[in-house]
């Protein structure tokens, strides 16, 4: 990876130096040069907007020529009040802090039209939320685009060069055909497709984090919804993917009400005694706090990120917690395999790999190549099933006669006690449609960015004229503007309604649709889909067998910052009555996520779960 720092040095260099030194050389050509030094200065601090601006229209002009010849049109400019469209920049980055997610994008949709160049420091960035072009850029005209070097050279602390932040042939051998899936260690549902039925290991998880929820109860406590799920998810994905099956991050202390930093959780290393999971309690939290300054990156820009991390990169800390409690098992995993090599008796039989950690080390020897696709796969099977249950269980709690339906599907499949089976998830069409409606309204991924390989003309929906894109410019489409917008689903667009799913036409628009794309698609769809629909069935079905009734209510334990402002109440649609606050970093979370659950009687529970922002869920048994 380039050193990103040097990369700003050299752009600054180029955008300040440049302008005086073609002018000094004219002048050296032509033999003239101002008397006055003071004239002569201000000559050459002028060339450097002039030659920008000189730039920039030959530019615009070109770009002109070529949509005029494609027969398309150049897509519409915000017009900003400040040079560079620097109002608009911090008007964006305002909003994605402090207001409603994807609100202030969907101002400036309705001002301009659903496809947008907010032309930020004179820069094209394209935003849509119009779904045909989505679906162009991720399916029919799949080849025009990539993640883009922009997008790469942000993540790369993070992500490394691993198959969430790969193009081109990388990203194809990483992906791979069936031939090579052995060796490029592709998504473990479709390597280790024997283990997609095996729930054991969901049973454990689930049946702990239900006793961690019920022990709370008994005293009386407040806890984090959404931490316990992180928790969970993180326990079984490492189970699942990596064999490691004592992870225990659910036995971990919980944060303490009031306390909790804003942040998608708060599961942050803490001082007691050793346990199995104390070598992963910091997970959580570093995956985060690193995810929120990479998205930190992608709002500023590509070239003024660089300028507030030039005393050193932001995220190594957090990037360094994170691979240095997962380089151990891969060196135990190498060194298990170099031992094999090494046995004498012939004939030599591997073992069999049974998991995404055995079929990567199976393939290749290069620790630094298989710890970035451990922590790719990590933080997606981590991250975007924690979200998807933080919401599912929100708006069933918003929803008690829905929840009502949804147990007693439950409760005559499974009873009270029974062990979910595949078969039986996939029987249960009230759960699945209330799972499609939460990722319609609250999808894990609510923002997703590409960027153009070759000059390209997009068509839009409702007959609209083609537009012109060039090569190089970053395309941000907000996957949760599109599952809202009501000429797609109907004036009910923000109005939780899973029966749409049942009984309406969207019974039909499965994953992968031009309206509905919680999982992506295309070649790049999500090959994990059904591990994350399967796992958050699963733990919702248990809940269910536990709890008869989530309520809401204003949480008192939950920190002050984490509550929706007052004044979204006069606002329109779900942000006047939202009772949570959600907001993004590569995932849709919730900020802030604190309850309580009492101990009422001896075998009657009823809690106050303040997942969800500022929210108190009651579960009673």
């Amino acid at each position: 990876m380039r050193d990103y720092r040097l990369i700003f040095i050299s752009t600054a260099a180029r955008f300040f130096l440049l302008p005086p030194g073609i002018l000094h050389i004219a002048m050296r050509l032509f033999c003239w040069s101002p008397r006055w030094l003071i004239f002569k200065l201000a000559v050459y601090s002028l060339s450097v907007p002039i030659f920008w601006s000189v730039i920039q229209l030959a530019r615009r002009f070109y770009h002109q020529n070529q949509a005029n010849r494609l027969g398309a049109q150049i897509i519409p400019i915000v017009r900003g009040r400040q040079i560079g469209n620097i109002d608009v920049m911090m008007r964006l980055m305002k909003g994605f802090k402090n207001g409603y997610v994807g609100e202030t994008l969907c101002e400036l949709f309705d001002e301009y039209g659903d496809v947008i160049n907010t032309r930020i420091l004179f820069e094209d960035q394209i935003f849509t939320r119009d779904h045909e072009i989505v679906r162009f850029m991720l399916v029919t005209g799949f080849s025009h685009f990539g993640k883009g070097e922009s997008l790469k050279s942000r993540n790369a602390s993070l992500f490394g060069n691993g198959i969430l932040n790969s193009d081109g042939d990388a990203w194809k051998m990483l992906r791979g055909p069936s031939t090579q899936r052995h060796f490029s260690a592709i998504d473990p549902l479709i390597i280790a497709r024997d283990r997609i039925n095996d729930l054991d290991y969901l049973t454990r998880h689930s049946d702990e984090l239900i006793d961690v929820a019920l022990s709370v109860s008994a005293r009386g406590d407040a806890f984090d919804a959404q931490d316990l799920f992180q928790r969970f998810t993180f326990d079984s994905a490492f189970e699942f993917l990596f064999g490691v099956g004592d992870v225990g991050t659910l036995g971990l202390p919980l944060p303490r009400p009031r306390y909790q930093e804003d942040g998608p959780d708060d599961t942050a290393p803490r001082k007691t005694s050793p346990t199995p999971g104390d070598v992963y309690s910091g997970f959580s939290r570093a995956f985060d706090d690193a995810k929120v300054l990479i998205q930190m990156r992608g709002r500023w820009g590509r070239h003024l990120w660089p300028l507030f991390e030039m005393t050193g990169d932001k995220t190594k800390e957090h990037v360094d917690f994170i691979r240095g409690r997962i380089r151990p098992l891969i060196q135990e995993a190498l060194e298990k395999k170099r031992r094999a090599r090494q046995c004498t008796v012939p004939p030599h039989h591997p073992p069999k790999a049974d998991t995404l950690l055995d079929h990567l080390v199976s393939g290749r020897d290069d620790e630094s190549v298989i710890l970035d696709e451990l922590v790719n796969y990590l933080i997606a099977a981590r991250d975007t099933t924690a979200s998807l249950l933080t919401f599912v269980t929100y708006t069933l709690a918003l929803h008690p006669d829905i929840m009502a339906r949804v147990r007693e599907e439950v409760l005559s499949r499974c009873g009270v006690q029974g062990v979910p089976t595949f078969h039986d998830i996939k029987q249960m069409k009230l759960l699945r449609a209330c799972i499609y409606e939460t990722l319609r309204l609250f999808p894990p991924v609510p923002v997703n960015e590409r960027a153009t390989v070759d000059d390209c003309v997009f068509t839009p929906s409702a007959g609209a004229p083609p537009l012109f894109i060039p090569s190089g410019v970053p395309v941000v489409y907000s996957t949760l503007l599109i599952h809202r917008r009501k000429d797609l689903w109907g004036e009910n667009a923000e109005v939780f309604d899973p029966f749409r799913w049942i009984d309406g036409p969207e019974r039909s628009t499965g994953s992968g649709s031009a309206k509905f794309l919680p999982f992506n698609s295309g070649p790049r769809i999500c090959l994990g889909q059904q591990f994350a629909l399967n796992e958050a069935s699963f733990l919702m079905i248990r809940l269910l067998q536990v709890f008869d009734k989530f309520t809401i209510a204003q949480a008192e334990a939950a920190a002050p910052s984490a509550v929706p402002p007052s004044h979204w109440k006069e606002g329109v649609g779900r942000r006047a009555s939202e009772q949570v606050w959600p907001q993004t970093a590569f995932t849709l979370y919730s900020k802030g996520a604190f309850g309580r659950l009492k101990d009422i009687e001896c075998h009657r529970f009823i809690g106050i779960l303040r997942g969800f922002g500022a929210t108190d869920v009651h579960f009673e048994a």
